[in-house]
């Protein structure tokens, strides 16, 4: 796939909206392509996570042990979003269904971008604030709603 193909995938990713398109286009540069097999494994459940996957194309399915049911992810779909800004582990296996294509993204390309491009470092830091906060509003209201 192109880089600039890559870059407007990227765009359309709510964690890369404040990015402006040369920060864009230095993660699609730094970030790895890889080609999977149908039933190639992406990623195991508990292995440490140094970035993120963007599915390009193709179908990879997300198993957890504690959590019923798989959910797939479809092109324009990014596996293991916090792994982007916290050193985490996954928390599901990941395989492909389907001959699939994958861009890893580092996270410390993300860093480096971040350092790069202060105002959007800023811009992601308020958009993740409003997230918790909105997480926090609905579990309150569930809360509510159990009592």
């Amino acid at each position: 796939m192109a880089l600039k193909e890559d870059v407007t995938i990227l765009a359309a990713l709510p964690i890369f909206r404040p990015f402006p398109e040369e920060a864009l286009r230095l993660l699609a540069f730094s970030s790895e392509s890889r080609i999977l097999r149908n039933g190639d494994l992406l990623v195991r459940a508990g292995v440490q996570s140094d970035g993120a996957y963007l599915v390009r194309t193709g179908l990879i399915r997300l198993v957890r042990q504690d959590v019923p049911g798989d959910v797939m992810v479809e092109p324009g779909g990014l596996i293991g979003e916090s792994g982007l800004i916290i050193d985490t582990e996954f928390r599901f296996t990941a395989m492909a269904v389907e001959a699939s294509s994958v861009l890893h993204i580092p996270r410390a390309s993300v860093r480096k971008v971040l350092q790069e491009f202060p105002a959007a470092a800023e811009e992601l830091r308020r958009d993740i604030l409003e997230r918790l906060q909105d997480i926090g509003s609905r579990m309150v209201r569930i809360g509510e709603r159990l009592q």
